[in-house]
């Protein structure tokens, strides 16, 4: 029986191989849609597995040792088959792939989807929404929240404005209004952050001429889901977003807390691919149509490229 071949990790492997073709980690990063310094862990990982330096590193330059010649030379062909086996398989798949905002997939696109079920019966969706929100090769679409940048996608790919995040104090009826219906004061309530830090009420405070240090945080949560429910249950007072349009805000389960304007946060990117499959295609047509506030130039291509985009911004969403 013959031992099983020792395996190295893939993605170690795919960073090495674009590396090495591009010359230069940064090239290789582009690539890859990820960081240098992701490529550069990577390919140290590999030659830590191999045993094996790989790489000549001078200054910004890399130049292939003699085992990592010998190795590109065997790797390349062999994840170019591997591309090319896959992708004939995608093609011919009615499987929508992506990645979306966890915040963005359960309160507003979810919800939306039997819409779009209902519309192309024979697509299925498959969503991831671990974070970091990716888009790789192995997905199509992905859905993230920033201050004023899409996802980092492969070159070729674009970024466009999906939804505006606009925050507005709201709480359940009941702690909302005092016994006699009027507003209560929002500092003596207990409050709902969404950020650790949080970063949501500073920045609500700062435009509403409040004194942060005069409300009282109660509950601190990482994500938007997890906001939504604490604020439905009557712990507090959240900060919750309105152009998602979430159940709980149009049956009025969570009312406005106090005359407060909507205050800005960020927005939702939509990041796709270079190309489009059909059926990828039919579903980021739906979606722009079904969102709120995309402007006609966005429906006809106005769309900015991702790798023009910098910052990160605070996530929110």
């Amino acid at each position: 029986m013959r031992e099983r071949l020792h395996q190295p990790m893939l993605n170690a492997v795919r960073a090495f191989e674009a590396a090495a073709r591009k010359g230069s980690l940064k090239a290789a990063a582009a690539a890859l849609g990820v960081t240098p310094s992701a490529v550069s862990h990577q390919v140290r990982q590999l030659e830590k597995e191999i045993g094996k330096r790989l790489f000549n590193r001078r200054s910004n330059a890399i130049e292939l040792t003699r085992d990592g010649r010998r190795l590109f030379e065997r790797v390349e062909p062999a994840l170019r088959t591997i591309a090319t086996a896959t992708e004939a398989i995608r093609v011919d798949s009615k499987v929508v792939t992506m990645n979306v905002s966890d915040s963005f997939a359960h309160i507003w696109l979810i919800p939306r989807l039997p819409d779009f079920q209902q519309r192309h019966p024979g697509i299925a969706i498959d969503m991831g929404t671990a974070r970091p929100v990716v888009l790789d090769d192995s997905v199509e679409l992905a859905i993230t929240y920033s201050t004023h940048q899409g996802v980092q996608g492969p070159p070729g790919s674009r970024s466009i404005e999906l939804l505006k995040d606009f925050g507005l104090p709201m709480a359940v009826p009941g702690l909302a209004h005092d016994k006699s219906g009027g507003g209560r004061d929002i500092r003596t309530l207990p409050l709902i952050s969404g950020m650790l830090d949080d970063w949501d009420w500073r920045h609500w405070a700062a435009g509403n001429d409040v004194d942060f240090a005069e409300l009282r945080m109660a509950y601190r949560f990482d994500t938007e889901v997890a906001v939504l429910a604490a604020c439905k249950a009557g712990l507090g007072v959240a900060l919750l977003p309105t152009d998602l349009g979430p159940a709980e805000i149009e049956s009025g389960q969570v009312v406005p807390v106090g005359a407060y304007p909507q205050r800005f946060y960020g927005m939702y990117w939509l990041t796709t691919a270079p190309r489009l499959r059909r059926p990828a295609q039919f579903f980021v047509n739906w979606l722009l149509k079904v969102a709120p506030g995309i402007r006609p130039d966005h429906q006809h291509g106005g769309v900015v490229p991702a790798a023009r985009r910098q910052g990160s911004g605070r996530q929110r969403g």
